[in-house]
């Protein structure tokens, strides 16, 4: 890899803290974004419908797209909570440009305009996708140079692959004027069909080590990666403006001043547990939340926002069905986190159009995520097991509680002191969060109190004064 050069070197500033590790990572947080800054956002946080738990990569199944997209946002366009707070974003996940064109998908945002509605755009910035023996005559879009001309190189001088395979994905080198050109012609797309939100991805393969770099200047992935940032925010500012929601998926999580939000796990497809048979062995609630729960101090700090990925109301691409039960405890895990609000059902099966109804039109979720903030960590995910239980609790007027319990045999009963969650010594009435109904009650001058979550089970509660 390239050495770094100069004199003297001296070690990024180090934070030292003492005292409640949960403030700590807030103040953590919020030293970081002043040194580096961070990005606002004006108004409510988007709720958005993204195709990739319908089409999968790319969309060459035809699954939906693009003869029955418009089902879609019509019914979306029903959900009138959904609706309330903000336009919104139909967001077109990894496509196949061959099959859906700037044209088609201009005209389909012109279409959901008229529905109050506004369109969504995915790239990949620093990486390419292409066939393996194909890499020299590969033409980068938008550009004057062939792929072999931009990509990072190992210490053998051989291409890095991001993702291996006959079709794979390779790293390329974010100070190249090449992925300038093509940052320029997505962004370009992008503004033609009139999108409000970009989605950004595979970040980190910018961020790779290398032998080489068009600018000699840098000299580390890092560095390549904050010069290759700056550049795509810079021009996002002047071709699209300033009112674009830009959240990142795969990425590094420094620099983080970027972006309004950023995944926090993987990708997840919402099913309870990684082990559940007939689903894959990742992209669980349970997974996401458990490295979520040591990382909720982001949002507000590093990002306005983070984002947990979609909620699907029936099943994401050809997996097994998902139940009620792991929708709710789905959402919940989303609230818990401060997330952006998404979904990728679809809306063609009436099961899923059902469980919209109730769930994404429910007008306690839609308030809240239409400011979504984190909840604080009573009890974090520990150790490797899938059988995580997990606590949070989010201050204000009504204090939110969330509890989750991973456990498919155990029960999960939480004790909660009142001083913690910022309660008086009034009394209260505990209440389910969708439904309002009062569930329990907490006494004048009770010091504590406790809740419990059976095996396979999560709830959202909120506290409100009795008095």
């Amino acid at each position: 890899m390239v050495p770094l050069r100069g004199r003297q070197f001296i070690s990024s500033v180090i934070f030292l803290a003492a005292g409640d590790v949960r403030k700590i990572f807030i103040d953590y947080g919020n030293a970081n974004a002043l040194l580096n800054g961070r990005l606002d956002w004006k108004g409510a946080a988007p709720f958005y419908w993204n195709s990739f738990g319908v089409e999968g990569v790319l969309g060459y199944e035809g699954k939906m797209m693009p003869r029955d997209i418009p089902k879609i946002s019509d019914f979306i366009a029903t959900l009138d909570q959904f609706n309330k707070y903000s336009r919104p974003v139909m967001s077109i996940d990894s496509y196949d440009q061959g099959k859906y064109t700037t044209s088609l998908l201009a005209s389909f945002g012109k279409y959901i305009d008229k529905k109050k509605q506004d369109l969504g755009f995915y790239f990949i910035p620093f990486a390419m996708w292409t066939w393996r023996n194909n890499t020299a005559n590969t033409k980068i879009q938008g550009s004057d140079y062939n792929l072999s001309d931009a990509l990072l190189s190992d210490d053998h001088g051989n291409p890095i692959w991001y993702k291996e395979g006959d079709w794979g994905c390779l790293a390329m080198d974010p100070t190249h004027p090449a992925v300038r050109q093509y940052v320029i012609y997505q962004l370009k797309k992008a503004k033609e069909i009139g999108a409000k939100f970009l989605k950004i991805d595979f970040l980190t393969a910018g961020a790779l080590e290398s032998t080489r770099r068009y600018n000699s200047s840098v000299r580390s992935g890092l560095q390549a990666y904050n010069y290759g940032m700056n550049m795509l925010k810079s021009l996002a500012d002047s071709i699209l403006g300033k009112d674009v929601f830009i959240t990142e998926a795969i990425s590094p999580m420094f620099p983080s001043q970027y972006a309004h939000g950023r995944f926090v796990s993987t990708d997840v497809y919402s099913h309870f547990r990684d082990d559940q048979p007939g689903f894959p062995h990742y992209g669980s609630t349970e997974a996401s939340l458990a490295s979520g729960s040591h990382l909720w101090w982001v949002q507000g700090t590093l990002w306005p926002y983070t984002n947990l990925d979609v909620a699907i109301m029936k099943n994401f691409q050809k997996n097994p069905d998902l139940t009620e039960k792991d929708i709710q405890v789905r959402l919940y895990a989303m609230m818990s986190m401060g997330s952006i609000l998404g979904d990728g059902s679809d809306y063609r099966n009436k099961l899923a159009a059902d469980r919209a109804a109730v769930y994404l039109n429910n007008k306690y979720l839609c308030a809240f995520f239409s400011a979504p903030k984190a909840f604080t960590p009573v009890k974090v995910a520990d150790g490797e097991s899938l059988d995580q239980q997990m606590a949070f609790f989010l201050p204000g007027k009504e204090v939110l509680i969330s509890q989750f319990n991973f456990s498919n045999s155990a029960g999960y009963d939480q004790i909660w002191k009142k001083k913690e969650l910022g309660l008086t010594n009034t009394g209260y009435l505990i209440k389910d969060f969708l439904t309002d109904h009062t569930v329990g009650k907490i006494e004048s001058g009770q010091e504590t109190f406790s809740t419990s979550v059976p095996a396979a089970d999560a709830r959202m509660l909120k506290l409100v004064p009795s008095n």
